[in-house]
């Protein structure tokens, strides 16, 4: 990690680091980072740490939080412990400072047997944590989570629809649809993944994603959802697509922001097929305000190809 100071980034920090000699130890991989900066000014990192090899080194992998104050690492603690798939790890972290992870696990490589459930902890971001919550009964897919007034909530996929829990003291609410009336399932979820979820209004939630409605077309689609967790009530106030992608083109990873309540910035890779059937890979960045998209430009030059780590 590094960070940036005035115009110059200040020298790297080291999260974690193995010696790889082939032929004597395992090579670790580290995927799926995320970080967050906290309201004092720290960074709460999550990352799925496995081991290099076949399908059952998939049973090795364990989510893990990294602490970063001072340009220092001042925690470092292994989240999951168990002897199945561990993937897909999100965080928040609350005004005093209390951190909430969510994420997948529970299927075994190495027994073909298990399922992917939604798993929950929450702590101090050092030795003390409360005991795992497991906040789904059957598999699982893609998640995301929120802090409503310092309060967990959490999206995820759940047998093709999109579901909401709240956390309300000690105990979450029920698992609660997000569903279109005229539909048994929500069809904009079944094809869903890399989620972010954010507080609009009161029960008002704006969920993004990637996704596809149609074969190989690929879009970055919103759904705003109002969802009361008191009553169980929910509903599909509006779903559309931010880009307004044509053609074969195809947007293949976004970051986004939130501006305001309702308001985002919008970073997105799209590949734009040309006319000799090859394609450029270019990034473009939009306002975008829950109706509209505003200021759609380019962020790299036409001539630069980028990809989802430039």
């Amino acid at each position: 990690a590094k960070k940036l100071i005035g115009n110059y980034f200040k020298n790297p920090v080291i999260l974690k680091e193995y010696l790889y000699i082939a032929g004597q130890t395992q090579e670790i991989y580290f995927s799926d980072i995320k970080a967050i900066k906290s309201k004092n000014g720290d960074i709460h990192t999550v990352y799925t740490q496995g081991v290099s090899g076949g399908p059952l080194e998939n049973d090795l992998s364990e989510i893990y939080y990294i602490h970063i104050s001072n340009n220092q690492v001042i925690s470092s603690q292994q989240i999951s412990n168990d002897q199945t798939s561990s993937a897909g790890a999100v965080i928040a972290v609350a005004e005093n400072n209390t951190v909430s992870i969510a994420w997948r696990e529970g299927y075994s490589y190495a027994t073909q047997s298990g399922k992917t459930t939604l798993h929950y902890v929450e702590g101090d971001g050092f030795q003390s944590w409360a005991p795992q919550t497991i906040l789904t009964d059957d598999n699982t897919d893609y998640l995301a989570i929120t802090l409503e007034e310092n309060v967990p909530v959490i999206v995820y996929i759940y047998k093709e629809e999109f579901h909401l829990r709240k956390k309300k003291s000690a105990l979450w609410s029920d698992p609660i649809a997000i569903n279109k009336p005229d539909i048994p399932k929500n069809e904009l979820a079944k094809n869903a993944y890399n989620i972010h979820l954010f507080q609009n209004e009161n029960n008002i939630y704006d969920i993004f994603y990637l996704g596809m409605q149609k074969t190989n077309e690929y879009d970055l689609y919103t759904l705003r959802a109002s969802v009361d967790t008191e009553t169980g009530a929910s509903a599909v106030v509006n779903t559309q697509s931010v880009t307004n992608r044509t053609g074969q083109d195809k947007i293949i990873d976004y970051k986004i922001l939130k501006n305001s309540k309702g308001n985002y910035q919008v970073f997105y890779i799209k590949y734009e097929y040309l006319q000799n059937g090859s394609y450029a890979s270019r990034a473009f960045h939009l306002l975008f305000t829950g109706a509209n998209a505003y200021f759609k430009t380019h962020t790299s030059a036409l001539t630069m190809f980028v990809d989802n780590i430039t």
